[in-house]
């Protein structure tokens, strides 16, 4: 379905509609950018690129797989029922207003105690995660060469201006 009411420029797509039926879906999203509609578009994952890009990084794995429905449901398994409690008191307005249902309690909000825990663990967990990609993701070596070129032309550009040898400010 394609929502307008959120705004001419806008395309509210929900995650679900998505990988249960990608065609139709990427039918509505071309028709709302009035491109043209191919099948081939379906079949990202069949390119080179989509195989490189795979490669580089366990969260791109996918790339190299087509759209599917596997992880819809997911957050049943990974969560317990508090935290998908915790989950609807925080967004249990917005849920209904996209279309999700929610318990009929409507959740119950964190304490204070455990808005701690719970931004201690994922805290932690970002950490795994970047500990992990040093290790195992090809592109997190690419993101931080990145970061340092970037962190390297800034200084010698900050030393070029304070001798005042650079004439354009705009560079």
């Amino acid at each position: 379905i394609i929502e307008r009411s959120v705004g001419p420029d806008l395309m509210r797509i929900r995650y679900e509609d998505l990988v249960r039926d990608p065609e139709a879906q990427l039918k509505n999203i071309m028709m709302f950018l009035d491109e043209d509609y191919f099948p081939s578009q379906l079949q990202f994952f069949r390119g080179k690129a989509a195989g490189e890009l795979s490669s580089l990084s366990e969260s791109w794995k996918n790339c190299a797989h087509p759209v599917s429905a596997g992880s819809v449901g997911r957050y049943r398994k990974l969560l317990s029922a508090e935290e998908i409690g915790w989950i609807e008191s925080e967004a249990g307005e917005l849920m209904v207003d996209y279309g999700y249902s929610v318990s009929p309690s409507g959740g119950v909000s964190p304490s204070r105690m455990q808005r701690a825990q719970i931004a201690l663990l994922e805290r932690t967990r970002m950490l795994s995660t970047e500990a992990k990609s040093m290790v195992k993701d090809k592109n997190f070596s690419l993101r931080w060469k990145k970061k340092a070129l970037i962190q390297y032309f800034k200084v010698i550009r900050s030393i070029e201006y304070g001798r005042g040898t650079r004439k354009n400010a705009n560079l």
